[in-house]
């Protein structure tokens, strides 16, 4: 009998258009997904370049998963169908009347099903395959094919999800017999997903998240997070760890759900009943005793138009009923109130500190959670209300009524509209009860129901209106739910074919953005585009009222000829108005952006790099003249949002040659440049680049007067184009002419050059190389200049830049602003100019500012003991400050969220440390404000004093400095055991890194201004440095190296000076610290085998600790090697498995811990024993006395070296 079940099953899909429709479909997907990946639309688009090829078995994976999600959505109909038919068309009846038995026909029924669906999703492995013969594919981004690439992915993922899956479904579907039960649930668990997202991301152990995720996508990515891209390429995703027991676990619920779906099933002719069933009652009839008289009432018949918008807004309170009760809308609702909860504590945190919920943050946190959830209530319900009545068995009813086609969609736009209310309700009244909860009570609540209730609310008519277009072609409310569903995901995928204007893509547009400093600032842009888009909803809805499912339809000719008689002029012309209108907006727009200014494509953008060095790389390196001295005069119309600026260079030749000609690069805003006996004989616009011949030819050591204005792009109806903001205003010299060759416009993937016939390039010189070290890695058109600006703004703004202010006064309505610096300083610097409030305090004849907007109070004086902390310890270790002035000056988060260091100022971004809540007493969270002033204020050192040359490692020179001297400050601050905390994030981001790096990983003192090199690592290592030397000698040989480069001249200094000093600095014992850290790609994998300790006869303590020490290297791709530079490796086994490593003579340090300590509210570390250790075997045991009962202990414990996983480096006893 199963096998006559199965292959009847199997035969009637196979016969089934709907397969092969659902085939073609995925297949379609896929093939179209494998054809970006791989390049096939260049021709259209900028050149796709990756360095992980297309088809590595984690490239397959991924794909395949994400593709796979949209199969759920036809489990349902395959998976629920397959049992659901035989209760729909009544054949139970005769089945069951046979001898079966339930697993012959349970296992036939969802073995059957489970086949087609798998067949269905191997059509995306043929489109994956098919796309790699295609014309146009780059073979550069293909690796070889193996077999297993494609299977592990159906083994290790799709197949578990769609038995754990199918199995739900097809257990609704048998127990409720109705497979709109099984719709539901698909729905439900994306919803599902979202909530345990957000769980994951909230919990400290990460394997412990990765196995509460169903579809398999976290394990995968905890095992594989830190692999390098050459373990990307060519490594098989790993089934053990993570992966294995994440599939044994929801594998296990599915064949649970399966078994009790057999345990309970019997052949019964009705399906499951829930809640309790009211008895039966007989009744019977007797009405016959007399003959009644009714008088029935009177009734006005009205069919005026005011009438029926009466009918569609009292029919909208029915539908608004029917979905606020409706289960799967409260579901979400909780759903999205807990996710909130979840979110909102963690949103914005950084190292472990969180912000305070102001308006405009709890706003973006909660909108992101609410809008996701609203969407899908849009493109649900908005299904549900259109076929209601057809669920109801109503509808032949409702359509014999005189209501008007126009009044019944008009009831389910005004319900919708109502629910998009509610839940916008909902949403601000969780962001105001977590606001109250925090004890926050600067509510906002204008803020709020500007933004929910007016910006956002137009894109949900937009959306309302585009659902009840797209269902009303389909009768089955799911199929237009996945249709609208796929159509949202699929617009912004049209990048990938060239149509990249948001003219071009459905709901697409600029967004806004809010600021307590400068609110919302330029909305105009938004709404225009969202008016856009709301008239084509409109001029689709005329065509919804013409398509309006009602009465009898045979066919898709029934449906035309139906439309043709309701095409009337009551909807012709308003759906022609709309059109029009839509139209002339659309054309408005597109004149704008690719007539009235110039559109640049990807494309486009990258055929013009290429045209700029191949024109112009021959006068890389001639001679040109040096930028000496700046005066600006920069006038900020804050009201207006625009600014003028003259700029006056004082140029210098420093070479000993004579100089003829000078090389200008501009970009569209400046507006003219004027340079006194010369005469421009080349205009290059397009890549703003011209030449300027002198009459008579500088000669070395003369200098020569240049002047440019700059000034915005003029503002039009579409958008601001100006920098400018009307409170907040940050800018840098950044929109200043340079001079010169710059070969920062060049492209640097050596991939794409090669298409262009260019030849390979590093993405910066060899520290070796002369030429390059003639320019700061910051300008190379400059080295140290004299700067003086006057900055005008308006009446009631403070304006700032670098240098000592000279003079302020008012005039004619306006502020003015003079300001000199006292010191040579780097050719960078900015402009701010905003409504402040200042904090003053000089601090050993330093004046220190902070300018900050009022209101955003809560960590100024953390700030301002972080610049005195971090001053008196930079003076002290490394050399004098500089200048007599430190300003810290807050700027609006919607330039960023960074701080930037510029010449004894600090813009400081209003996102982070200005609304960070710092809890002093938290071990497990950095006080992240008095951490970034520390490190900006470090690099008035690491930058402003020592400059590397623009070569390969001269990052490691400032930012990795900063974040070491930064550090130290927060060291002296916290105490050790914070640093925990930060170099364990650090060591985290720097492996993670790895994983996404585009080119190649360089070591340290090679890195090319690579942020999770520079930063992460250069922090982990730089510490690490000075715990082995010892901070005061290796802060020794940071004051002796600051003394010999601080404000030199080129060539500048690069780090294999650097380096060089350091050995002289570094005992033999640690010189292989130098090479493992600084100048090869060393990592190590340690980890605590095994641990004990046993009371001795004194009282104290023996604490045997067994643990490993593994160490190897990688090429610029990942690939490891363990011999050294002789061939000399180890090998030992441990734990019955064989370990290479290189040879060991390496310091680590061994921690014993005891019971945590109370510290205020939380617990930290009580070290009991903590020592470096030589180590020379990869197997090492040691014993340690202790006076305390140990807990913990621990091989590095505090992430000092770069561990591959410093998640197994500590073990409890």
């Amino acid at each position: 009998m199963f096998s006559s079940i199965f292959l009847f099953e199997l035969k009637r899909w196979i016969k089934n258009p709907a397969f092969y429709i659902y085939g073609a479909l995925f297949f379609a997907f896929a093939l179209f997904s494998m054809s970006a990946s791989l390049g096939v639309f260049d021709q259209a688009t900028a050149t796709t370049s990756n360095p992980v090829y297309a088809n590595s078995p984690q490239s397959v994976s991924g794909m395949l998963n994400a593709l796979s999600i949209f199969v759920y959505f036809v489990l349902p109909t395959i998976v629920g169908g397959s049992i659901y038919r035989d209760f729909r068309y009544n054949v139970h009846h005769v089945l069951f009347s046979y001898s079966l038995d339930k697993a012959s026909y349970l296992s036939a029924k969802f073995l059957s099903s489970l086949c087609v669906t798998i067949l269905i999703v191997c059509t995306t492995t043929f489109g994956f395959l098919g796309a790699q013969f295609l014309p146009n594919v780059n073979p550069d981004l293909l690796g070889p094919n193996h077999l297993w690439s494609y299977l592990q992915a159906y083994f290790y993922f799709v197949i578990p999800n769609l038995i754990l899956f199918g199995a739900i479904v097809f257990a609704l579907v048998t127990y409720t017999r109705n497979i709109y039960i099984g719709f539901i649930f698909i729905i439900f668990l994306f919803v599902l997903d979202a909530f345990l997202g957000q769980l994951r991301s909230n919990m400290d152990n990460e394997f412990l998240a990765s196995l509460i995720d169903p579809f398999g996508f976290e394990a995968m990515r905890f095992e594989t997070k830190y692999w390098t891209v050459d373990e990307q390429n060519f490594r098989n995703i790993p089934f053990k760890g993570a992966v294995l027991y994440n599939r044994l676990i929801w594998l296990g619920l599915g064949l649970f759900v399966l078994a009790m779906v057999y345990l309970n099933f019997n052949f019964s002719q009705s399906g499951v009943q829930i809640g309790k069933t009211k008895p039966g009652k007989r009744v019977t009839k007797n009405n016959f005793g007399s003959i009644m008289r009714v008088d029935l009432p009177k009734v006005n018949l009205d069919f005026s138009f005011l009438s029926y918008l009466k009918t569609a807004w009292r029919l909208s309170h029915y539908d608004f009923r029917y979905i606020v009760r409706n289960w799967i809308f409260i579901i979400m609702m909780i759903f999205a109130i807990l996710l909130v909860a979840f979110m909102a504590s963690s949103a914005g945190q950084l190292y472990g500190t969180e912000t305070y919920p102001v308006t405009w943050k709890m706003l973006k946190d909660t909108s992101s959670i609410y809008s996701f959830f609203l969407t899908l209530i849009i493109y649900l319900f908005s299904g549900l209300l259109v076929q209601r009545a057809s669920l109801a068995n109503m509808h032949l009813v409702v359509d014999a009524t005189a209501v008007p086609n126009w009044t019944l969609f008009l009831s389910k736009f005004i319900a919708m509209i109502k629910i998009a209310c509610l839940v916008q309700l909902i949403s601000m009244l969780t962001g105001i009860g977590y606001q109250l909860a925090q004890g926050y009570f600067n509510l906002e609540l204008g803020h709020y129901i500007y933004e929910l209730f007016v910006l956002d609310f137009l894109n949900y008519i937009i959306l309302i209106l585009f659902a009840l277009f797209i269902h009303s072609f389909f009768k089955n409310y799911y199929v237009g739910f996945f249709v609208a569903l796929v159509l949202v995901i699929a617009v912004p995928l049209l990048s990938k074919v060239g149509i990249e204007q948001d003219v071009f893509k459905f709901n697409q547009g600029p967004s806004y953005s809010f600021s307590d400093m400068n609110g919302y600032g330029d909305v105009r842009h938004y709404i225009w585009y969202k008016v856009y888009w709301l008239l084509f909803v409109l001029f689709l809805s005329g065509i919804t009222l013409l398509f309006w499912r009602r009465g009898i339809i045979s066919d898709v000719k029934d449906r035309l000829r139906t439309a043709k008689t309701r095409l009337t002029t009551a909807i012709y012309i308003p759906s022609a108005v709309a059109l029009i209108a839509f139209a002339v907006l659309g054309f408005a727009i597109y004149r704008q952006n690719n007539v009235v200014e110039r559109y640049v494509s990807a494309k486009e953008k990258e055929q013009e790099q290429v045209d700029y060095e191949k024109k112009y790389k021959i006068y890389d390196g001639r001679p040109q003249p040096r930028i000496v001295g700046v005066k600006v005069n920069l006038d900020i119309y804050a009201a207006d949002r625009n600014f003028l600026a003259q700029v006056n260079y004082v140029l210098k030749n420093k070479t000993d040659v004579q100089i003829d000609s000078i090389f200008i690069n501009y970009n569209d805003m400046v507006d003219s440049v004027h340079i006194g006996g010369a005469k421009r004989v080349l205009k290059d616009s397009l890549a703003g680049f011209d030449i300027y011949a002198l009459h008579a030819p500088l000669l070395p050591g003369d200098s020569i007067a240049m002047f440019a204005q700059v000034k915005n792009m003029p503002n039009n109806f579409l958008y601001d184009r100006s920098p400018i903001l009307s409170n907040g205003t940050f800018i840098n010299n950044g929109y200043f002419p340079n001079i010169g060759y710059q070969d920062r416009v060049e492209l640097v993937d050596n991939d794409v050059r090669k298409k262009y016939g260019l030849p390979n390039r590093d993405r910066m010189a060899e520290p070796t190389d002369s030429r390059a070290r003639q320019n700061t890695y910051i300008a190379n058109d400059s080295d140290w200049i004299r700067f003086e600006a006057t900055l005008s703004t308006d009446a009631d703004q403070t304006a700032i830049a670098p240098g000592i202010l000279q003079r302020e006064w008012e005039d004619k309505g306006r502020r003015y602003f003079h300001y000199k610096m006292d010191q040579k300083m780097l050719n960078f610097y900015s402009f701010i100019s905003a409504r402040y409030a200042v904090k003053k305090e000089r601090w050993q004849n330093i004046n220190l500012e902070i300018y900050y907007h009022d209101g955003h109070t809560y960590n100024l004086d953390r700030m301002m003991a972080s610049m005195k902390k971090s001053l008196d310890y930079y003076g002290r270790s490394f050399s004098p400050y500089q200048f007599t002035q430190m300003r810290v000056i807050e700027f609006p988060v919607t330039h960023g969220t960074f701080a930037q260091a510029f010449a004894n100022t600090v813009p400081f971004s209003e996102g982070i440390g200005f609304i960070a809540k710092v809890d002093d007493e938290n071990p497990d969270a950095v006080d992240y404000p008095y951490n970034v002033i520390s490190h900006e204020l470090a690099h008035q050192w690491w930058a402003h004093q020592v400059i590397g040359a623009n070569v390969k490692g001269s990052t490691m020179l400032s930012e990795s400095m900063a974040e070491y001297s930064s550090l130290k400050v927060l060291e002296k601050t916290y105490g050790h055991t914070q640093m925990r905390k930060f170099l364990k994030e650090s060591l985290d981001s720097y492996l993670k890194g790895r994983g996404g790096e585009q080119f190649k990983e360089n070591p340290l003192i090679r890195n090319e201004n690579q942020q999770y090199i520079h930063y992460n690592k250069g922090a982990v290592v730089m510490y690490a440095m000075s715990d082995f030397m010892g901070e005061t000698a290796f802060n020794n040989f940071l004051k002796e190296y600051v003394g010999r480069v601080a404000f030199q001249e080129a060539p500048y200094t690069n780090s294999l000076e650097f380096v060089s000093l350091l050995k002289q600095h570094t005992p033999d014992s640690l010189q292989y610290l130098i090479k493992d850290m600084y100048e090869t790609i060393t990592l190590y994998d340690n980890d605590v085998q095994e641990a004990s300790y046993k009371k001795l006869a004194d009282g104290k303590y023996q604490v045997d600790i067994r643990f490993k020490v593994q160490k190897y290297r990688t090429n610029e791709k990942g690939k490891r090697t363990y011999a050294n530079e002789q061939g000399q490796l180890l090998k030992e086994k441990v734990a019955g498995k064989e370990i290479s490593s290189l040879p060991l003579q390496d310091y680590v340090e061994i921690g014993v811990f005891g019971k945590r300590k109370k510290q205020g509210a939380h617990e930290v570390d009580h070290e009991l024993y903590l020592a470096k250790h030589k180590v020379s075997n990869v197997d090492n045991k040691v014993s340690i006395i202790v006076s305390e009962i140990p807990t913990e202990v621990g091989v590095d414990p505090y992430n000092k070296l770069i561990d591959t996983n410093s998640d197994d480096n500590r073990k409890s006893l």
